[in-house]
């Protein structure tokens, strides 16, 4: 055990009698750093714990680790100790997309006692693919009075919740349509390769067929979507595919030569007896112009575009560190971003 950790804190002050909000970190990539980073300016918030199974970081201070200098305690490899040592109120979890592995991290975090969010895309919307995995995850939230949130920019913002609300100033709603569009060339290198930025058009295919490219969300994005409108769907279909550079294309130190796959689009379409009602569009791709739009088919129609898009590293950690705050005040249970009121940034 590291015995750098603060054992057992009860409570932190913020020297003018306001208890701040203890927080811990499981996940120390680039998001997870880049969430501690931005909680440790708050003035409202305390860092108690970091975790990583990576054993380069086990022991580290973690401030050192995610760049901001030493404040006091190391990483840990194992959750439960990082739990009984820091005692935190919200357990920030930055590690998989995928609900099953997020999952006993989740759980174990709630029977501590402590509130969840999670950057997990499934868990913006698991009640859907994955509704026995939500069934238990809410069954412990409310059993240990506590609340789990799943968030982030796409899904969780941008194609999802941003529709809805902008779907409250209509009626009489036909069809909504969204298209986000990223630039890879300004974003970090393993969603490059997680979009197959680099390969061959046949690697890419036998990737993408043993499910190791991808964007993860775009299903959740269109649930949350429906859920939020009252549509009822009866199918969900998702198809995506390369996008293939026709000049050699240059992204800071990475060249990807004509030919080769500059990235990914996807299409994720909801209907409604076999009626289209929601087509969302996500392309990501080595020299595609940032933008994000939204198009509502209503009375009256609306029609939003966010001129560079939403930079989604960035707002992933604002969406996070936000929603600490949220899950302190919300009720308990797993819910959803539809659930809860837009958030003021924090301070």
């Amino acid at each position: 055990m590291d015995d750098n950790l603060p054992e057992g804190r009860d409570s932190a002050s913020t020297g003018v009698g306001v208890a701040k909000t203890k927080v811990a970190i499981v996940g120390l990539g680039n998001i997870g750093c880049a969430v501690a980073v931005a909680a440790a300016a708050g003035s409202d918030i305390d860092l108690v714990a970091g975790v990583d199974i990576d054993p380069g970081m086990t022991g580290r201070d973690l401030g050192e680790t995610c760049g901001i200098g030493r404040i006091g305690f190391g990483v840990r490899s194992d959750l439960s100790e990082a739990l009984v040592a820091g005692n935190p109120d919200v357990v920030i979890i930055a590690t998989g997309s995928r609900l099953a592995s997020v999952a006993p991290v989740v759980l174990e975090a709630l029977e501590h006692g402590a509130h969840v969010v999670s950057s997990c895309e499934e868990l913006v919307w698991p009640w859907e693919a994955s509704p026995a995995i939500a069934d238990e995850i809410d069954t412990a939230a409310r059993r240990n009075d506590s609340s789990v949130l799943g968030v982030g920019v796409n899904p969780g913002f941008v194609q999802d919740l941003l529709v809805v609300v902008a779907a409250g100033a209509t009626r009489n709603i036909k069809k909504v349509r969204g298209s986000r569009m990223v630039d890879l060339a300004e974003r970090r290198k393993p969603l490059q390769a997680k979009m197959g930025v680099g390969l061959t058009p046949s690697e890419f295919e036998d990737r993408r067929i043993a499910g190791k490219l991808g964007h993860v969300g775009i299903e959740q994005s269109i649930q949350v979507i429906a859920a939020g409108l009252g549509i009822e769907l009866d199918e969900v279909d998702v198809e995506d595919g390369p996008l293939v550079a026709e000049d050699d294309l240059r992204a800071g130190a990475t060249l990807v030569g004509a030919g080769l796959v500059r990235g990914m689009w996807t299409r994720a379409v909801g209907r409604e007896a076999g009626r289209e009602r929601v087509c969302l569009d996500l392309e990501m791709g080595i020299g595609t112009a940032s933008e994000d739009r939204i198009e509502i088919d209503a009375e009256p129609p609306i029609a939003m575009v966010l001129e560079g898009g939403v930079q989604g590293d960035e707002a992933t950690v604002a969406r996070m560190v936000n929603a600490i705050g949220q899950v302190l005040d919300a009720p308990a249970g797993l819910l959803s971003v539809i659930d809860l009121p837009p958030v003021p940034p924090t301070k």
